[in-house]
Order: C-alpha cells, then sequence, then structure tokens
C-alpha cells in the first residue's frame, strides 16, 4: 500500500478545501438517512463512511461484500453507499470533493472515512480493509464498536507523538491511496497490477481497429496517387501529414466520446446502450463478408469515391507550391476522415464504453489513449515504411477487406455480448485474452466451413469467389 500527500495547490483551493469540504461532507452525511442499513438506528450523525461506486466496477462490488462483514462486525458502524448509475448527483459530488484535495477525477470506490480522509480503490480485506478499520480505530469510530470477538489481529501500533504519517501542513481531507500492489509505468505513473487488464484491452482493440479495411484501403490509395510523382520526398510529407491529421482528429473523436460516456455514467443503461450500439456495428460487418456493400455497410460508400480519386489526383498537380499541396493534404485528411467515420466508429465506442466503467483518472486516460492511437497506426505506419522504402504501390483488395471485416465483426460481437452479460470480464487479463480468443478462433471457424467444407455440399452463401474447395 501506498500512501502520498495533499497534492500541491494555491492557498485559496487550501482555504476552500479547509473550510468548504467539511461543510460539504456534513451535507452529504445529513440527508443519508434512506441509505442505512436494515436495522440501523438513524440520527443526524455523518456517515463514519462513504463510499462511491459503479455498477460495473468490479472493485466496488469487492469493497461493498466488504463492507457487509464490517458492518456485522461493528454494529454501530454508520456507511452511506452512493452508486453512481443510481444517484444523480453522486458524480458531481465526487469530482467537487475530488477537486478540493487535488484529485479532479478521482475515480471508484471513492470512500471518506470518518470526513477526516479520503482514499480512492480497494485492494481487499487484508490491505485498504485493514487500513480503512486503523482508520475508523484512531478516529474512536464508531461509537462504542465492539471487537469481533474472532479477531485475534493485533492493533496497528500508535504512531509516535507529532507523526500522524500524513502531512502535517495539510487542512480538510487528507489524501490516501488504497493501492495494494503499484508499478511504475513510463508516461503512465503508479497502476495498479491488478488493473493491468486495461493496456491490454487497450492494446488489442487498438490492433484490430488497426486492420480497418477503410483506413487501409484510403492509405493505399493515397500512396499510390503519390507515388506517381516519384519523389520520396513527397510521399514522406503527405503520407506522413495525412496519417498525423487523420491519427489526431481520431483522437479527438475518441476524447469526445469519452466526454460524453463519462458525463453519462450515472445511468444504468448507458452501458446496455453502448453494447447495443457494438452489436449493430458487429452485425453489419459479419454480414458486409457475406453480402458485401448489400443493405446498410459501414465502408465508404461508391457515390463518395470519385471526389476523393479527383481531389487526391488535384493535389498532387505539378503545379502545387510546397504549402498548398501540405494544406490540400491536411482539408483531405479531414475530409476523409469525417466521410469514414462511420466505418470507424465501431471500436473506440467500445472501447471508451469499457474504459469509462473502470472509473480511471483523466491522467490515465491519457495515456490508454495515447497506446490506442500508437497501435493503432502501427499497420498504416508499416504500409507507409514499406512504400517509402520501396517506392512500389501496396494493393488492398476487396477480398482482404472482406475478411478483416468478419474478424472485426466476431471481435466486436464478442465484446458487446461481454458487456451485455459479463461485463466484470474485462476487468481481469485472462478474461479479456479469453474474449478475444474465442472471437478470433470463431473467426478461423467460419472462415473454413464458408471457404472450405460447405462448397463441397454445394452449398453457397453471399459471394461465390470467396468459397474455394479444395
Amino acid at each position: 500500500m501506498t500512501e502520498s500527500g495533499i497534492a500541491p495547490g494555491l492557498i485559496l483551493n487550501r482555504l476552500l478545501t479547509a473550510v468548504g469540504l467539511p461543510l460539504l461532507v456534513i451535507g452529504l452525511g445529513t440527508t443519508q438517512a434512506s441509505a442505512q442499513a436494515p436495522g440501523q438506528e438513524t440520527t443526524d450523525r455523518v456517515p463514519d463512511i462513504i463510499i462511491f461506486t459503479h455498477m460495473t466496477c468490479r472493485y466496488c462490488a469487492d469493497a461493498k461484500v466488504y463492507l457487509e462483514d464490517l458492518q456485522r462486525r461493528k454494529p454501530g458502524l454508520k456507511v452511506w453507499v452512493r452508486e453512481l448509475t443510481e444517484d444523480r448527483t453522486a458524480s458531481a459530488d465526487l469530482r467537487q470533493i475530488g477537486r478540493s484535495v487535488g484529485l479532479p477525477d478521482p475515480g471508484f470506490p471513492a470512500w471518506i472515512v470518518g470526513g477526516q480522509v479520503f482514499l480512492v480503490g480497494f485492494g481487499g480485506p487484508a490491505t485498504t480493509g485493514r487500513q480503512i478499520e486503523d482508520l475508523l480505530a484512531e478516529m474512536g469510530l464508531p461509537p462504542q464498536a465492539q471487537q469481533d470477538p474472532g479477531d485475534t489481529t493485533a492493533p496497528a501500533p500508535e504512531p509516535p507523538a507529532g507523526d500522524t504519517g500524513e502531512e502535517s501542513a495539510a487542512p480538510g481531507l487528507q489524501i490516501r491511496t488504497a493501492s495494494p500492489t503499484t508499478i511504475s509505468l513510463p508516461f503512465i505513473g503508479e497502476v495498479e497490477m491488478a488493473g493491468m487488464s486495461l493496456p491490454a484491452l487497450t492494446g488489442l482493440i487498438a490492433f484490430v481497429d488497426g486492420f480497418n479495411p477503410c483506413s487501409l484501403w484510403v492509405l493505399t490509395f493515397l500512396l499510390g496517387i503519390v507515388l506517381y510523382s516519384g519523389s520520396r520526398r513527397k510521399v514522406l510529407l503527405v503520407g506522413g501529414l495525412f496519417l498525423l491529421v487523420t491519427a489526431s482528429a481520431y483522437g479527438l473523436f475518441i476524447v469526445g466520446m469519452f466526454g460524453t460516456l463519462r458525463y453519462l455514467a450515472y445511468l444504468s443503461w448507458i452501458t446496455f446502450a453502448v453494447a447495443g450500439m457494438a452489436l449493430i456495428f458487429a452485425l453489419v460487418n459479419i454480414k458486409d463478408y457475406f453480402w458485401f456493400q448489400k443493405g446498410v455497410s459501414f465502408t465508404i460508400s461508391d457515390k463518395h469515391k470519385p471526389k476523393l480519386f479527383e481531389r487526391t489526383r488535384n493535389l498532387m498537380h505539378p503545379g502545387r507550391s510546397l504549402p498548398a499541396l501540405l494544406i490540400g493534404t491536411v482539408v483531405l485528411a479531414l475530409g476523409i476522415t469525417l466521410v469514414e467515420l462511420p466505418c470507424t466508429a465501431g471500436f473506440p465506442m467500445v472501447w471508451t464504453g469499457i474504459i469509462t466503467t473502470h472509473g480511471i483518472p483523466l491522467s490515465y486516460f491519457a495515456a490508454l489513449l495515447a497506446l490506442y492511437i500508437g497501435i493503432y497506426l502501427l499497420i498504416e505506419l508499416v504500409i507507409f515504411g514499406s512504400v517509402v522504402v520501396t517506392m512500389k504501390r501496396s494493393t488492398f483488395e476487396e477480398k482482404h477487406g472482406r475478411i478483416l471485416k468478419l474478424f472485426g465483426g466476431m471481435i466486436m460481437l464478442a465484446l458487446a455480448l461481454t458487456l451485455i452479460f459479463a461485463p466484470d470480464t474485462m476487468h481481469s487479463l485472462g478474461g479479456t485474452l479469453m474474449v478475444f480468443g474465442g472471437a478470433l478462433a470463431a473467426s478461423v471457424v467460419i472462415l473454413w466451413l464458408h471457404r472450405r467444407v460447405l462448397p463441397r455440399f454445394g452449398i453457397v452463401i453471399g459471394s461465390e469467389e470467396l468459397q474455394v474447395a479444395d
């Protein structure tokens, strides 16, 4: 477990913390009569523990189980559980408290112990639980607390006089982290080992997203046109700037989606709404493997392609100056990003929906987003680099796009069903790998049946050219 002092701040912020925050905590406590445990006497006393939780947070579920056991062992303990998906004001209150102590987006579970100490996270009864019980004992809470007869654990030693284990100059609530085991990652900072599923999940989804047929087709087409100039310098400038602009626009789109879902996190149905949208994207992509661009299809439509061809060729006009070439590339990249957005929005929407349920701080989200964009660009950078080195055109055919749509659709289908029926699965590295592995295995089986087995029996589903029997 780690401990840290109050984050540096201005004198005004400290004054607000010292004066306003205790009033806020007291105000929260006076409105919690309906949240008392059954059989617990209701008074005006501020709750000994206030905890902010989210219904899809596995650590929150573990924390609630621990609190039920703690209340059985300490009958006088007053607890107020504020569930963000049920309490419309809980999210705003949590952020207000977080800002007051220097954590603008603290995540959850978040605890206020005795109206004095602010904790974030839950590592288990033996770590965070022991820390909370030690704090309650130091504060003399609950009044006339009863020792569990079966608990023979020796009490924690009292700190030396004048040493409270916290920064003595920090007024109001004090910050303590509740992470039992952490590691330090470059550019990310301290990360819980238990939460290592998030980087893995981000990397896997971004890698699959990087094989998006629309993005790959546009890039190979653009580089093919630029190659006609015979200039490696132009290929570098146009291709590099194109990737930079499209990646930046993609990142801003994800940021906007994250902000929207985070704002709506208190709505119990928001996770199911994201899963429902992902299910639609999945089924349409799977359909496109069998019946490409028949009916609803998330691809760049044929009506946009003539304009794209014309603008790209005009971009490479020999008479264009270098500034005009760069400005034209930026405009073209932004236009293409808007056109292909319906084709590329599925995976970032699913990823953002899952990330939102973890209640991570904004700094951690920024690091994960950088990881997502970096891995997403990996495939395109490989294609771009090979073209720059060889000065030969790479081709991306429709049959390749169909197979990628099948794999992408099956993975998105697995993620959507997991969000609906077993959201906790994505909170562990093993569960994440199981979901992706199962989807990939199912995709391979479908390809084998469709292209090898069914043609032997004269069964044709979708386009015949995709079926190749031995």
